[in-house]
């Protein structure tokens, strides 16, 4: 009799439970209303939202998990997703520019520096700093912030979690300055080590546009059909592509008799 109502009890805790692995964001969300202070669930559900949010559902709620993070125990991961959350609220503004939230992820980026201290693994995190600094200069419209920062990401942030966003966003500053070697080796270091990820479509065309530009068309044809085997929907790509093959064709006709 007590088994079979022990069996009948773990039976029912175990479905009333179920639904909470639905999935990593049911259960952080679970286990933070037993522990609310608990820094390594709410920089958990953080990562989760933050990674979810665009400009247009940049929720309360968020801010409030971040500013409890950082209340509790004021460290860089805290400061870096403060920083994330103001600049996409800047975003959704009619004039990121001049926003107030733009000024409060440039005091949030300042926090992310600050919290470090001499911390043993200070340069590598910096690069979460500096690739934030160098997104918060794209929001302002002013190429030298953005290019400093991204200079500073590269010389004390190799290998950092962020080293990768940092040549992404200079393979596009150096893209709209026309200088298309700088920009093709950028995108070439941005998309080491993700080849085959689906996120890195965008990166194969800037490849395969960057050769085109430099007129090495031999070269432009694999990165473009690389880009629409990871996006075959993508109409640009495919546009991309015909260009490179009517160019390729074009010079191969040159000299013919």
């Amino acid at each position: 009799g007590i088994h079979s109502a022990m069996v009948v009890w773990y039976t029912t805790l175990t479905l009333l439970r179920n639904p909470l692995w639905h999935d990593n964001t049911t259960l952080w969300a679970a286990e933070w209303k037993v522990s609310p202070n608990s820094t390594q669930i709410l920089m958990s559900m953080l990562t989760k939202r933050i990674d979810k949010m665009s400009p247009s559902d940049v929720s309360d709620e968020t801010l409030e998990l971040a500013q409890r993070g950082w209340a509790v125990l004021p460290i860089q991961p805290f400061a870096e997703r403060m920083t994330e959350i103001w600049l996409k609220r800047a975003l959704k503004t009619t004039d990121p520019a001049s926003s107030s939230e733009l000024k409060e992820a440039e005091h949030w980026a300042e926090k992310c520096v600050e919290s470090l201290g001499e911390e043993a693994h200070r340069d590598l995190r910096l690069s979460g700093c500096w690739y934030k600094r160098a997104l918060i200069g794209k929001a302002m419209g002013n190429v030298t912030y953005v290019a400093r920062y991204l200079n500073l990401c590269f010389q004390r942030g190799a290998n950092g979690r962020n080293y990768k966003g940092c040549h992404w966003e200079a393979g596009q500053l150096y893209a709209g300055r026309e200088k298309w070697d700088k920009s093709l080796t950028h995108f070439q270091e941005a998309i080491k080590g993700e080849e085959h990820h689906r996120g890195s479509a965008a990166a194969w065309h800037n490849i395969g546009v960057s050769y085109i530009k430099l007129g090495q068309f031999d070269k432009c044809a694999q990165p473009l059909k690389n880009a629409i085997l990871l996006a075959p929907n993508a109409q640009q790509y495919k546009t991309a592509l015909d260009l490179c093959q009517a160019k390729k064709g074009g010079d191969s006709l040159k000299g013919a008799p």
